[in-house]
C-alpha cells in the first residue's frame, strides 16, 4: 500500500512540472512572438537594439527551457536571432521581414510543441 501512495505522489507531481512547464514555455515564446511582431521602423541601430534586447530576454528564460526542449528547436531561435540582427545592422527592409517571420515561425512551435497536444506526445 506504501508503494501505491508513493508511486500516486510521484505520478501527481510529474503532471503538475509538465503542465507548469507547458505553460511557462508557451507564455514565453508568445511574449517573444508579439514583442517581435511590434518591432518595426527605419532606424537599422534602433531596430538592432531591440531585437538584441528581445534575444537577452530569451536567452534568460533559455537557461529554464533548455532544461525540457530540444536543443535543436533552441539553436533554431538563436540563429533566427542571430540573422534577424544581422539583417537589422545591415539595413536591409526585404530581408528582415523574411528572417522575422522565420524567427516567429520557430518560437510559434516552440509553444505549439511544449503545450499538451498530440503533437508533443509523439
Amino acid at each position: 500500500m506504501r508503494s501505491v501512495r508513493g508511486a500516486l505522489v510521484a505520478l501527481v507531481v510529474l503532471i503538475a512540472a509538465v503542465l507548469v512547464n507547458s505553460i511557462y514555455i508557451g507564455k514565453v515564446s508568445r511574449e517573444l512572438m508579439d514583442k517581435i511582431e511590434q518591432v518595426e521602423g527605419e532606424d537599422a541601430a534602433l531596430l538592432c537594439d531591440e531585437y538584441e534586447r528581445i534575444f537577452e530576454e530569451f536567452k534568460k528564460a533559455e537557461r529554464i527551457i533548455s532544461l525540457t526542449v530540444s536543443h535543436d528547436d533552441l539553436t533554431n531561435i538563436e540563429e533566427g536571432f542571430a540573422e534577424i540582427i544581422g539583417a537589422a545592422r545591415a539595413g536591409g527592409e526585404v530581408g528582415l521581414s523574411t528572417v522575422k517571420s522565420r524567427l516567429a515561425d520557430a518560437l510559434e512551435h516552440l509553444g505549439r510543441l511544449s503545450g499538451i497536444n498530440i503533437d508533443s506526445i509523439f
